[in-house]
């Protein structure tokens, strides 16, 4: 028997979660997300030169049309500097934190373990170096037990967004590939993928578990989006022979209550 002391609320997203693999939610803490939204404008501008052009003064014109201001062949550079730049210290994944705080702890728990490092994407028109094939993170050797923050910093459709297998056609389709090979999955799911529409000032979770990708955008904007990765402090680990996804080096710990501080210093005394 398991007792449930949520609020409607709170059933809705959990449910949701558990026979979706994924939630979409509007973004309550937005002081949390001006500031993350701010800095991040900022490291842009910086990194790009951009600071007395007028046109990007508005920071969704800007987010939308990046692939403007910058060569297609350079924007793997300038993501990976930006990546470089937004993990050298804790703020962003602080503040992301806080934008997500409520729903993170809702689904995984409150004594949480967080990746060491935050992740962007830059989706241009017609980039076709950006791409993500059909994959499910839990087979690249990632822990089933976590979830994926991911938030879009302009509004996100079609190609221009994600796609996404929900969470049972996922599993059965899992369950029925042979040696990893996803290719047949895109084309014989084609018809169940949810292409996911996400606004600004929305994010999503989602399971490591459900298959999921993107295809070459075809839409006239760019879009740019953020993601890490939360899982219970005590949940199990990926165990594959050779696999760096563990706490201390892929984790790190985020939330530890003072009774687990506690009780993971105590040992029992040897035998006599």
């Amino acid at each position: 028997m398991f007792l449930n002391f949520v609020n409607n609320d709170e059933k809705r997203v959990t449910s949701d979660f558990v026979k979706n693999g994924y939630i979409i939610e509007k973004i309550e803490n937005i002081p949390s997300f001006n500031r993350f939204l701010d800095k991040i404008y900022k490291i842009f501008i910086k990194k790009l030169k951009l600071k007395n052009n007028k046109k990007i003064k508005n920071k969704s014109f800007f987010f939308n049309n990046l692939h403007k201001f910058i060569k297609l062949k350079n924007i793997n550079t300038l993501r990976l500097s930006l990546i470089s730049e937004l993990n050298k210290d804790n703020f962003f994944k602080e503040e992301i934190f806080k934008i997500g705080r409520k729903y993170i702890e809702l689904i995984v728990g409150n004594e949480l373990a967080i990746q060491k490092n935050l992740n962007l994407s830059i989706h241009s028109p017609n980039d076709k170096s950006s791409l993500l094939n059909i994959h499910s993170d839990t087979l690249s050797g990632e822990s089933p037990f976590q979830v994926v923050f991911w938030i879009p910093l302009v509004d996100v459709f079609g190609t221009k967004s994600m796609f996404l297998l929900p969470l049972q056609e996922s599993l059965r389709a899992i369950k029925n590939i042979k040696n990893k090979n996803l290719n047949n999955v895109f084309n014989s799911k084609k018809k169940k993928l949810k292409w996911l529409r996400i606004n600004h000032g929305e994010f999503l979770i989602f399971s490591p578990n459900i298959l999921h990708g993107n295809v070459v955008n075809k839409t006239k904007e760019t879009r740019v989006s953020l993601n890490i990765r939360f899982k219970g402090l005590f949940t199990p680990y990926n165990k594959v022979n050779g696999n760096d996804r563990k706490l201390g080096f892929f984790y790190s710990p985020l939330n530890i209550k003072s009774a687990s501080k506690i009780g993971m210093r105590f040992k029992l005394p040897k035998k006599l």
